[in-house]
């Protein structure tokens, strides 16, 4: 199966086998934001990884899209991505004109979470939350082997969380959300405001280990306030594991060890869940892109 990651700053794609293993990978710069040509974008990569894997001897049965934001999995609809400016577009529809093959449209964060279940950190985990830190904030809960949508296709977006009302305004609209202080976007922009430098995310994370103040107070803002929003997930859904996975993860390790204290903190008779390391690091939402094809070929949902 083709599985294709869409983020915020690189599209994402793999040919992977039912086990999450991969055959072939690419990736390439998000650049278009929105709109036609960027569906246009989507169907070059998915005809390419087509057209290779077919030459490889083992041609693709269907194709597998994963994006951000409010997604309806059934129409294949891209209801609303405030990263990539995207408000209902038929992606899976667009693309599949493109390749001649089914095409599946599914949400980032279950994605990933589908793939570190079937192939990485959350093997025989039924209940459990993926976080993924990068551009944005994805999250989703998987219940019982399997992911949980919600009525509206909104379940698990733990990146809007509002942690603080008074809180910076979000790209969703609303004020405070978790994105706004634990985002990459976010880190850069705090750190500008508190020194006037512009750096990269994995530079702030490196100078607040090594005692820069104003870094540190940053990253410890992001923890904090990641705690408060994944304590208010525990408390409800009594999870048993936490994985945490994306770029922000692969570029300070010590990130988890803080947020399992500030979770120790703030859930005083709850259970504390574990908190892992996602496994498949940036390859998680591609191959879970292809395993939500696959289920769905199968007539399952994930």
């Amino acid at each position: 199966m083709v599985g294709i990651d869409v983020g915020g700053t690189l599209i994402k794609a793999a040919v992977a086998g039912p086990d999450g293993a991969i055959h072939r990978r690419f990736r390439t710069s998000t650049g278009i934001s929105g709109g036609e040509a960027f569906t246009s974008a989507l169907g070059d990569v998915a005809e390419r990884l087509c057209a290779e894997t077919a030459a490889d001897g083992y041609p693709a049965q269907a194709v597998g899209i994963a994006v951000p934001g409010i997604v309806d999995h059934v129409a294949g609809v891209a209801r609303y991505a405030a990263n990539l400016d995207w408000k209902d577009a038929p992606v899976a529809a667009s693309v599949e004109q493109r390749v001649g093959l089914p095409v599946v449209l599914g949400h980032d964060g279950r994605a990933a979470a589908a793939a570190e279940a079937v192939a990485g950190a959350a093997r025989g985990v039924d209940d459990f939350l993926f976080v993924a830190l990068g551009t944005g904030v994805a999250g989703a809960v998987t219940y019982k082997g399997r992911a949980w949508h919600g009525h509206s296709w909104l379940a698990g977006e733990i990146g809007h969380v509002v942690v603080d009302p008074s809180g910076d305004r979000c790209n969703c609209g609303n004020c405070g959300c978790l994105e706004t202080f634990a985002g990459s976007p976010a880190l850069v922009r705090r750190y500008h405001a508190a020194t006037g430098a512009s750096l990269e995310p994995s530079r702030i994370l490196r100078l607040a280990t090594d005692g820069d103040e104003a870094a540190r107070r940053v990253v410890e803002a992001a923890i904090a306030a990641l705690g408060q929003a994944v304590a208010a997930v525990q408390t409800l859904l009594d999870l048993e594991l936490v994985v945490v996975g994306g770029g922000l993860v692969s570029a300070d390790a010590g990130l988890l060890g803080a947020l399992e204290t500030a979770l120790t903190a703030r859930l005083p008779y709850q259970t504390i869940p574990k908190v892992v390391p996602a496994e498949l690091g940036a390859d998680a939402g591609a191959i879970g892109a292809a395993l939500l094809a696959r289920h769905r070929l199968a007539g399952e949902e994930w």
